[in-house]
C-alpha cells in the first residue's frame, strides 16, 4: 500500500504539473496571441493615420477660392508666328520695292534679320496680327489689330519705299 500510495500520489503531482504547464501554455499562447493581436491593431491604426494626412486638401489662396465656375474659360496665350514676318514689329520693316504685274502687285520687304520677302495682298505681317490690305505704287497698307482692356481695335500702318 505505501508504494501504491507513492505511485498515486507521485502520477498525481504529475498529473496535476502537466495540468499546471498546459494552462501555462495556454496562458503563453494565449499571451502572444493578444500581443500579436495587438500590435497588429497599432499598425494598421499608425498606416490609417499616414494615410489620412498625406489625404489632407492642400491650403488654397484667397484667389482660388473665389473662382466662378460659371464664367466662360479663357485661355491667355499668346499668338504663334507662322511666319518669320510675323515675328517683328511692324516699324522694324523696310519697304525696298514694288512690282505691278498684270492682275496683281507684289512688294519686297527686307526683315530686321536682313532677309527679303515678296509679300502680296493678304500676307500676314507684324506682331500685331497685321495683314497687308493694300499695295500701291509707294506704299504697303497694313491693318493691325491692337487689344484695348477687352476690345480689339483695328489700325491702319503704311510703309513707304524708303528714299535713298
Amino acid at each position: 500500500m505505501g508504494a501504491n500510495f507513492y505511485e498515486n500520489h507521485e502520477s498525481f503531482h504529475f498529473k496535476e504539473a502537466n495540468r499546471k504547464e498546459g494552462s501555462v501554455m495556454e496562458t503563453v499562447l494565449g499571451t502572444w496571441r493578444k500581443l500579436v493581436l495587438f500590435g497588429f491593431i497599432v499598425a494598421c491604426f499608425f498606416i490609417s493615420t499616414t494615410v489620412a494626412i498625406s489625404e489632407e486638401p492642400k491650403i488654397k489662396s484667397v484667389e482660388e477660392e473665389k473662382v466662378d465656375p460659371f464664367a466662360p474659360i479663357e485661355l491667355k496665350k499668346e499668338p504663334v508666328p507662322s511666319s518669320e514676318l510675323e515675328k517683328y514689329d511692324l516699324s522694324q520693316f523696310e519697304l525696298q520695292g514694288i512690282v505691278i504685274m498684270e492682275k496683281e502687285r507684289r512688294a519686297m520687304v527686307k526683315a530686321p534679320n536682313g532677309e527679303s520677302y515678296i509679300v502680296r495682298k493678304g500676307t500676314k505681317i507684324g506682331k500685331n496680327q497685321g495683314e497687308i490690305i493694300l499695295i500701291s505704287t509707294c506704299e504697303i497698307v497694313v491693318l493691325e489689330n491692337f487689344k484695348v482692356g477687352d476690345k480689339v481695335q483695328p489700325k491702319r500702318t503704311s510703309l513707304k519705299i524708303a528714299e535713298s
